[in-house]
């Protein structure tokens, strides 16, 4: 998910600072590894915001890495406290990085 963190906004500055274009294949071409990941949707992007959402190793959890266009980073995963989701929020929704 990190990786998913470096390469959007790499991809970003190839198009006018623009986060349009970060498509799932746009990814892959600057950070290869990630045709190993297993995309929930195809990112959602804007020009100043993208939300970027994989399942992972359980096919019921997913993570995900979301830039708002206040510029605010958030790393959050579905199930709180099950498959590799800490228990830091609420039994719907927590934190995995800050």
């Amino acid at each position: 998910m990190l990786r998913n963190r470096i390469c959007v906004p790499h991809n970003a500055s190839e198009n006018d600072d623009s986060y349009v274009g970060a498509t799932k294949a746009a990814l892959e071409a600057i950070e290869p590894t990630l045709s190993a990941a297993t995309f929930s949707s195809s990112p959602t992007v804007k020009s100043t915001s993208y939300k970027i959402v994989m399942r992972g190793s359980s096919s019921t959890q997913k993570f995900w890495v979301e830039r708002t266009s206040a510029g605010v980073l958030k790393f959050e995963c579905e199930k709180a406290g099950t498959g590799g989701c800490p228990k830091n929020g609420s039994s719907t929704k927590a934190s995995w990085a800050t």
